[in-house]
């Protein structure tokens, strides 16, 4: 083994690589916590009142308006929606919270919600109690309410603009493909941005608003064309209005939005066409910048940033994306965008916020926490092994030999992979172990790294996941031809045949809710390699041959249902299962009640695939169930979403004929 970095021993790690627990690249930003220990749930806005900087808001989900004065670490509760608030769906809640611009004398503040029975956003004015120390329930007036056909897409941002007027995003309504073409319907509030003057209740619809005066559209719409505006800002220097509007399947896009101006969806996904959508509007306007499914899957827009404690980042666009969890900031120079990645958040990216002083924070949807985006001068820069020889994994390449301290594993039923052959180690630091639970995802210490090797005929790629100081990471080497070494990729590429992941597509499987990891677990592992690692775990395993497991998925002689299911808490679970950054609720746990799936008699959410009366799934038909159909396809809706060029011949034959079953 190589010697190991003089930053990993000042450390106190001793690890069987060579990797570092940095970046390849170093950053210029890094996270502190805002509010010491404060957690929220679900945490999606947070902002201060206008001319009151000494407490902010945080807006939780499930319908909660949080108050946290500045340099305490208390929170108090400022306004409580929860029995009034649909939770049903992933993108449900509540959404947004504006406060008025004459809050410190009217009391006024605004917020934007879904409610249920039926499903429906509602935008509603509260007021505060004179020292604005909480929001009075029976002060509601509701402004506008307008229906919800499906449980995503719903939008909720709402803001105030430098012309005091009330800004509203809205989602295309949901499903996938906007089925109502929502977003070029001018008679529909949905896929929009609207604009309203409310300083009379509910609201009047501005006259310089662009359609007014149109009887084919509704007045209060300022901007159309957009999927799910889920986030947007003005700049506090030039009044431009910045939107990340999220993606369908493909690209992901940041706007420029205009008075009057159309985004495209749905006949465009970005600047590109989307399928059966027909030609972009001749009124179109192209996205500032977009980037594509293997970079990022849900973009989380931002602000550009006004503060003075990162004057290289002044005047540029920050802004993120929830699944990938990392942060960039775009930079215009005669309308040419210049897109840096400046960090990696500990959680999936839900929302960022801006303080009176312009400097801004991050918030972790998951983890619940709130952070302060600051410099990270004088962090070190510690070098990254760029080629596979330099890593201190395998003591040769060719043949591939790992070294005698990476412990060999296997799984009872992989992930499919067009195929390939995959071999799989675990480098552990020494005097560490891993942390065993039955049920749980195993925990792993800080330079913990997982390996697996891919080949079909010759090596391909080598994937290691390291848990850094960060969390876990993944990197993938691509194998040159002469099969000597192989090559850090800092990007996607696609081969003969073969897709090499990006680090950001690795986190769309790898999702926090899944523990991160997928294959180590007590039931996932072979009891040949429970076995081997008894001396790895603590506390101690106990009985391995009586530990749960999953059903061998190519057993014949295991029932048919528990292979089925087996298969879907391998191939889907790490997605579809509570708090991941998939937005259809549907869980596909192993141990989750077929009732509780979401699954069966369900209408599609994410698009019919043409199929009149689909269901994810409908008994007794895979022709007309949504699950099979997109696993046995290989396009923009196919399942698993990346990285596969192949239909899984065993997992679609035994998904079918247990649908048929049923």
């Amino acid at each position: 083994m190589k010697t190991l970095a003089l930053l990993l021993l000042c450390l106190g790690i001793a690890q069987a690589h060579n990797f570092p627990m940095g970046d390849p690249t170093p950053l210029p930003v890094k996270f502190e916590p805002a509010f010491g220990l404060i957690t929220f749930h679900a945490p999606l806005f947070l902002t201060t009142a206008p001319r009151e900087p000494s407490q902010f808001f945080v807006l939780e989900q499930g319908g909660k308006i949080k108050r946290v004065p500045a340099g305490k670490q208390q929170s108090f509760t400022f306004l409580d929606l929860t029995g009034a608030v649909s939770q049903g769906g992933s993108e449900e809640g509540l959404l947004g919270l504006a406060f008025d611009p004459q809050y410190a004398q009217n009391r006024y503040f605004y917020v934007d919600y879904t409610a249920p029975n039926p499903l429906r956003t509602i935008i509603a004015r509260f007021k505060a109690t004179p020292d604005g120390s909480a929001g009075i329930p029976t002060s509601k007036t509701v402004l506008l309410e307008f229906s919800q056909p499906y449980t995503n897409h719903n939008g909720g941002m709402i803001a105030f603009g430098p012309d005091a007027m009330l800004y509203v995003g809205t989602g295309d309504g949901g499903s996938g493909g906007d089925p109502h073409n929502n977003g070029q319907n001018k008679m529909a509030l949905l896929g929009k941005i609207l604009r309203l003057d409310v300083r009379t209740a509910p609201y009047k619809v501005p006259p310089d608003n662009p359609f007014v005066g149109d009887p084919n559209a509704r007045p209060e719409i300022w901007a159309m064309g957009l999927r799910n505006p889920w986030r947007f800002s003005f700049d506090r220097e030039t009044g431009e209005m910045w939107v990340g509007d999220v993606g369908q399947n493909r690209f992901e896009e940041i706007d420029i939005v205009k008075k009057g101006g159309n985004y495209g969806w749905r006949p465009c996904e970005g600047s590109h066409l989307y399928p059966g959508g027909g030609s972009c509007p001749s009124t179109y306007v192209a996205p500032v910048y977009e980037y594509p499914r293997s970079v990022g899957a849900c973009v989380t827009g931002g602000y550009v940033y006004r503060g003075t404690k990162l004057p290289n980042l002044r005047g540029a666009y920050i802004y993120g994306d929830y699944v990938t969890k990392k942060i960039w900031a775009i930079t215009l120079n005669n309308g040419i965008a210049t897109n840096t990645w400046i960090a990696d958040l500990p959680s999936e990216l839900s929302a960022f916020g801006e303080g009176p002083d312009g400097e801004l924070f991050a918030l972790g949807h998951t983890n619940g926490k709130i952070y302060r985006i600051v410099p990270a001068s004088g962090e070190a820069v510690v070098h990254f092994p760029t080629l596979l020889s330099e890593t201190g994994l395998f003591k040769t390449l060719h043949p591939l030999v790992p070294e005698e301290d990476l412990h060999p594993y296997d799984v009872k039923n992989p992930l499919w992979s067009d195929g390939a052959e995959k071999a799989r180690w675990l480098s552990l630091p020494v005097h560490t172990k891993i942390t065993f639970d039955i049920e749980k995802p195993w925990r792993f210490p800080i330079g913990a790294a997982l390996v697996k090797h891919f080949a079909l005929e010759s090596p391909l790629e080598t994937r290691v996941l390291l848990n850094g100081n960060g969390g876990w990471k993944g990197y993938t080497y691509r194998w040159r031809s002469d099969l000597l070494d192989a090559d850090l990729l800092f990007h996607e590429e696609e081969g003969d045949n073969w897709y090499y992941p990006s680090r950001t597509d690795c986190l769309r499987c790898h999702t926090t809710a899944a523990g991160s990891i997928l294959g180590v677990s007590t039931k996932t592992l072979t009891k040949q390699t429970l076995n081997s690692w008894i001396d790895l775990v603590e506390p101690a395993m106990g009985d391995i041959e009586h530990l749960p497991t999953l059903p061998q998925v190519d057993d014949t002689t295991l029932p048919l249902e528990s292979r089925a299911r087996a298969y879907l808490a391998v191939q889907c679970s790490m997605c579809h299962q509570p708090n991941t950054p998939v937005p259809h609720n549907l869980d596909m746990r192993f141990t989750t009640p077929a009732t509780q799936m979401n699954l069966f008699g369900v209408p599609p959410q994410g698009g019919d695939l043409g199929v009149t009366g689909a269901m994810r799934i409908k008994r007794g038909d895979k022709e007309h169930s949504i699950l099979w159909l997109r696993m046995n396809r290989r396009d923009d809706v196919a399942m698993p979403p990346l990285a596969t060029h192949k239909v899984d011949p065993l997992g679609v034959k035994l998904i079918g004929d247990w649908i048929d079953s049923l």
